[in-house]
């Protein structure tokens, strides 16, 4: 599927690779690459801030889940409430992330 046939906009963030880069490197990486995405003069251009979505698998669906954490954290610091901050990330859908199987944290 094209992203033109959903009337979407597709991005695809590179990121420091271990073992040369150690945490959170990478993550600050697409961090990084997020909040350039949701800068305010891209969003009045191209973007529906209200149809914003991440995803990713495997070490990339980790990234992914702990940057849209992030995300709506920074916005309910900024506005008081995370009940009633308008946090940009709306949706979230990952596949395989990393996850203990050692059963350690159950």
């Amino acid at each position: 599927m094209d992203s033109r046939q959903i009337d979407a906009v597709v991005t695809s963030t590179n990121y420091r690779l271990a073992p040369k880069c150690h945490f959170p490197v990478q993550f600050e990486d697409v961090y990084t690459a997020l909040k350039c995405f949701l800068h305010p003069k891209i969003l009045e251009r191209c973007v529906d801030p209200g149809r914003i979505g991440i995803s990713g698998d495997s070490t990339r669906g980790n990234l992914d889940a702990r940057m849209t954490q992030q995300e709506h954290r920074e916005t309910a610091v900024k506005f008081g409430s995370p009940r009633s901050s308008p946090s940009q990330t709306k949706d979230l859908g990952i596949f395989s992330p990393y996850r203990d199987q050692t059963g350690s944290c159950f």
